[in-house]
This record gives structure tokens, sequence and C-alpha cells, in this order.
């Protein structure tokens, strides 16, 4: 397709228009509109800086529903924010789900002994005292913190019964980001990621590849989207992590993208049913068979003409 004209942005979240550090608005003094007959716009973006400042363990997936046999639940626990190993995210839970049993009416102090397995990746839950008390944590109604250790179901044990994960626990699950946007109208294009086939809206796929407290750079061309819209006035971006659709917490620092819009004349559109009817080969035609044919035919209507004069009634002779 012939290229029209082309519209290229370098943005920074911090000089937005609207919305906030990772959730943006830039609104443009002059709209963009088609200016050619029969033609579409694409967005290719060329590529990002953001800071590894974002936790995995977030605010958005950082609290988990917990039961505890003879007390009024359910209750809820918030895990603090931030990165974790495996071993120090299972002291996390053991310090909070304390906190809660300290709280209670009744309070208690429970023992726990939650183990982790190098060689299997899986974790084991359980507790020693007190003996009367069996807990439940809701992982089911979370599995997204779930898969930090290793649980998408229930997890329910007691001083006489543990709980080992079924999973591998992964301490650090977040293992891209995607620049999204739905100002950007993309029609064909569909996702498996967060939840199954939904209308796509991710512009930009960042992998990580270094660590927290440095920063991720990609630059490389994306693939060209094609987009449905006829104008633009406000562009709308986002950063997500392959975990959610909620914008990431870059703790206030801005991150930079670049990206181009282009206008194309579109090719003129042929339904593939034209291709298939030219493709159809005639049969093979027989002169012979279709002289005998003719001279069927010939011969049928001459025996039809005989016998419509044998059928005309036939007139009486005049006195």
């Amino acid at each position: 397709m012939a290229e029209v004209t082309r519209y290229t942005f370098h943005c920074a979240s911090n000089q937005r228009n609207q919305g906030t550090n990772t959730d943006f608005n830039i609104v443009l003094k002059q709209i963009i509109t088609k200016t050619a007959k029969n033609s579409v716009f694409y967005v290719l973006v060329h590529g990002v800086t953001i800071p590894f400042s974002f936790y995995q363990v977030s605010s958005d997936i950082n609290q988990l529903q917990v039961n505890i046999s003879g007390e009024a639940g359910p209750f809820t626990i918030t895990l603090a924010t931030g990165n974790y190993t495996v071993i120090s995210i299972q002291q996390q839970l053991s310090a909070k789900l304390t906190l809660l049993c300290q709280s209670l009416p009744i309070p208690f102090t429970p023992i726990f002994n939650f183990q982790y397995s190098q060689t299997t990746g899986r974790m084991t839950l359980q507790s020693t005292s007190p003996a009367l008390k069996t807990f439940t944590l809701d992982f089911s109604l979370n599995p997204t913190l779930g898969i930090f250790f290793g649980f998408s179901a229930a997890a329910i044990f007691s001083t006489s019964t543990s709980a080992t994960s079924t999973k591998i626990a992964v301490a650090n699950p977040v293992t891209q980001l995607f620049l999204r946007s739905p100002s950007f109208q993309q029609n064909n294009n569909r996702e498996w990621l967060v939840e199954q086939d939904t209308f796509c809206d991710i512009i930009y796929r960042i992998p990580i590849l270094t660590n927290a407290g440095t920063y991720i750079q990609v630059s490389q061309d994306g693939e060209e989207i094609l987009l449905s819209n006829d104008t633009f006035s406000i562009i709308n971006l986002y950063l997500t992590t392959n975990l959610s659709y909620n914008p990431i917490d870059l703790q206030d620092l801005p991150f930079t993208v670049h990206y181009t819009i282009i206008e194309k004349v579109r090719q003129p559109f042929i339904p593939i049913s034209f291709d298939l009817l030219g493709n159809i080969v005639p049969a093979d035609i027989n002169v012979e068979e279709m002289r005998k044919l003719q001279l069927e035919r010939e011969d049928a209507i001459r025996r039809l003409e005989v016998y419509k004069e044998k059928l005309k009634p036939k007139k009486e002779p005049s006195s």
C-alpha cells in the first residue's frame, strides 16, 4: 500500500494532559484526519523506556480471604506491596496471619510451619499450634496472588493436616509489560492473556530482561497495526503487566514511548468469490454429441407439429 503521510510522537508520561503516570491522555492541538480517499491508518511503536520501579506484588493483587475455624470470618489479610523471593513471601504470609489471629476478640498466637522445597519448587503450609484451629486460605478468589505460592484453589491446613501447592511457586510472575491503547481501534486482533478471547488493545509488548531498580529499554519496531479510526484528537496510553488489565504503579517515575501513526491508501478490494468464479473450468464440448442432440430436437419438433395437425377438429362439409 502506498504511504500518504505519517505523524511521529515522542511522549513522556509526566508531560501528559490528563490521567496518571501510567494511564494518560495526550490532547492533540491539531486533529489528525484522513487526507486521501480510500485510505486507512496504522500505528507503529518504535520503542519504550520504563523504570523497573513497579512491584511484583502490587496493590491490586495483594489481598487474600482467610477463614479460621471457630471464628466469625471470613477475614481479609493484605500483604505488603513489594518484590519478594519465595521464602520472603512465605514469611510475609506468616506474619500477616499471626497479626490477624492476635487481633481477634479472643486473641491467640499461632505457630506456622511453612516450607518450600527447592527440589520440587512447591510450598507446604501447616500449623503446629493451636491444635483446634483450621486455616483456609482462599486462593481461588485471587488466583493471581496464588501464583506466588503455587496454589490455584483453597489451601486448608491445621496441626494435623498440611496443604502442598499443586503448582510450582513463582515469586516473580510478571514476565512482560504491555503498552495498551483504546484510542487505536483494532477490529481484527484478539488476545487470550488476562481472560479468554477478548478484543485486543495491545500496541506493543515489552519483555523484562533486566533487574528491579534499573530501566527496561526496548528500541525495536513492533508490528504495524491496522486501525479503523478516521480521526485522532485524544490519544490514551496505559501500561499493564501480563497478569492484569490494571495500570502498573511506577512509584511516580515517568516512562517514555516513541510511535508513529501512518496513513496508507488501501488497495482495491476484490472479493475472493470473484477469483473462485474465474477458476471454474467449463466442460469440454463434444461436437458430434451436440449435432446428434440438435437433430433429435428438430425431429421431436416435427413430430409435435404432426400431432398438432391431427388434433385439430375437422371441418363439417357445407351443404
